[in-house]
């Protein structure tokens, strides 16, 4: 039944691409690169003495680059996206320890078959910078650069109705996860086996990418929502991936930044006790980051 789907699919699309290819409008000029993005670093800072309600010295650091690179001539268009992210915290006496560590860069070339649809490959990877524990004081590690990496590659029809959006619908995709770390892969963390360094999954992707400069007057937005399922292991229980920006201007070099990340896959597990048991669970995992600081806006054509 699922080999069925997947054939299907691709003579659908197959479908598409050839019979919609007269709607095109062969009068559509070179627009060449636009290149768009936000570089910005962030701070946060607490200083007590004698204060009588308590509470501990802390202070935080971000630094963050988003960028998307956009090149269209003819029917090819050809979208490059990347956000990265990494900050730092200390808090009383305890050591310095990351609050923030994600790189994440996307790909997609389409060609395109109709007025807003592009026949799409479409790569995205995503991993982190450095060594992360639980909390400052532990030795033992939790995660790592390439410990994890996830790889996505898929094809499908992607929806352009302009430049802010994209939807991007691949019946055809392959998940990569990788735990380049000895310690991680040993005990097969982020759903790898025990003992090996990559997992690789096969199902359906379903990508949307939403970007609005001026949403209100100085107020920006961008969101990226990916969702993954695996066809042949457990297709019900669907991967998600969804970052949310939102910048808000107050001049020309001062802005605020709240950003939210929203993930759950299956495949990773959180040790709980339970009637005295540990007991490995999925669950959904949420971060939400607010900061103020420098942060400069650039767009090249």
């Amino acid at each position: 039944m699922k080999r069925t789907f997947i054939l299907f699919s691709l003579l659908i699309i197959g479908n598409l691409t050839y019979s919609q290819d007269a709607l095109i409008d062969e009068s559509d000029s070179t627009v060449g690169w636009k290149i768009r993005g936000r570089v910005g670093l962030g701070f946060s800072q607490v200083a007590l003495s004698n204060w009588a309600a308590g509470g501990e010295n802390a202070f935080s650091g971000t630094a963050y680059l988003r960028m998307a690179a956009v090149y269209k001539k003819g029917k090819t268009n050809w979208g490059n996206y990347l956000s990265t992210i990494y900050g730092l915290q200390k808090q009383g006496d305890n050591d310095v320890q990351k609050n923030e560590d994600n790189i994440e860069i996307i790909s997609k070339y389409g060609h395109q078959v109709s007025k807003n649809w592009y026949y799409t490959v479409n790569l995205n990877f995503r991993t982190q910078y450095a060594t992360g524990y639980a909390t400052p004081e532990d030795s033992i590690k939790i995660s790592d650069f390439f410990a994890p990496a996830y790889l996505n590659l898929a094809t499908g029809l992607d929806f352009k109705p302009n430049d802010n959006f994209s939807l991007l619908l691949a019946p055809v995709s392959g998940k990569f996860t990788f735990v380049l770390d000895d310690y991680l892969s040993s005990i097969g963390q982020f759903g790898v086996d025990p003992g090996q360094r990559t997992r690789s999954e096969f199902g359906g992707t379903i990508q949307m990418i939403y970007t609005k400069p001026d949403i209100i007057k100085n107020v920006s937005l961008t969101t990226n929502l990916d969702l993954f399922s695996n066809y042949l292991e457990n297709p019900e229980k669907i991967d998600v991936n969804w970052q949310l920006y939102i910048d808000f201007k107050v001049n020309d070099f001062l802005a605020l930044s709240l950003n939210t990340h929203l993930i759950y896959d299956y495949d990773v597990k959180f040790v709980e006790i339970q009637d005295g048991q540990e007991v490995a669970t999925d669950k959904v995992q949420f971060k939400e980051a607010f900061t103020f600081g420098l942060a400069f806006t650039f767009d090249a054509k």
